[in-house]
């Protein structure tokens, strides 16, 4: 990583899998493909260790409690990643998949998108989501009135968005998530000590609700973890 806005190196794709969407371009992105996304399958990442240690802490998450531990110890790993001189596309993964873990419904699939220097939204980190679906993303420009994370880029503000169907800033895109089985989506701004944005930390839920307090409370402290990340 190169500068608070900087490029990711070694950025990938999410999980395996086909989404079609044709050549459709949509509101502020561009149809090139981001060099550096790569079709990968969480499966095969070797860090299987760290991941049944997140499954540990499944039984952990009630409706209005943040499992205080679990994310302590996502934090303390991230920083020891850190330490080792990990790639930043893989302290952000470990971040998104925790994130996920922190949904009760096991209905959450986390993505984090990182402003480029050119001030376009790039995959940082979006294991569970198909590389077709990133594509069709990339380089979205921050706008207020578009989605949910393009206009968190914008307003530096958490947006909760329970229901595509019932909001206007996704009429031109509701149909690529709605494909893949997700009706709702929420998203955190992810800023520098000045309070400039880096970036995003998004989930989609596939069930029609807004984040719970636990939710929103650990995804507020990865948001963290991830600024210093990318501020590297």
């Amino acid at each position: 990583m190169t500068g608070p806005r900087g490029r990711i190196n070694g950025a990938a794709g999410g999980a395996s899998g086909r989404f079609v969407v044709g050549r459709a371009i949509l509101p502020g992105t561009r149809s090139a493909r981001h060099r550096g996304l790569q079709d990968r399958d969480p499966r095969d990442r070797e860090d299987t260790g760290r991941q049944v240690r997140i499954k540990s802490y499944l039984t952990s998450t009630t409706n209005n409690k943040m499992p205080e531990a679990f994310v302590s110890s996502t934090l303390a790993e991230a920083r020891q990643m850190c330490d080792r001189g990990e790639l930043p596309h893989k302290i952000l993964t470990h971040l998104a998949e925790a994130a996920e873990q922190l949904a009760p419904e096991r209905d959450a699939v986390a993505s984090i998108l990182v402003l480029d220097k050119d001030g376009l939204l790039r995959n940082g980190a979006s294991p569970r989501l198909p590389y077709d679906y990133l594509t069709a993303i990339d380089g979205l420009k921050p706008n207020a009135q578009v989605g949910t994370c393009a206009a968190v880029a914008a307003t530096g503000t958490m947006i909760i968005t329970p229901d595509f169907h019932s909001d206007d800033k996704w009429a031109e895109l509701r149909h690529l998530p709605l494909a893949l089985g997700f009706v709702a989506a929420w998203s955190y701004p992810i800023k520098d000590s000045k309070g400039a944005v880096l970036g995003t930390f998004g989930t989609y839920f596939r069930n029609n609700r807004e984040p719970l307090p636990g939710e929103i409370k650990g995804v507020e402290a990865f948001a963290g973890m991830a600024a210093e990340v990318l501020g590297r």
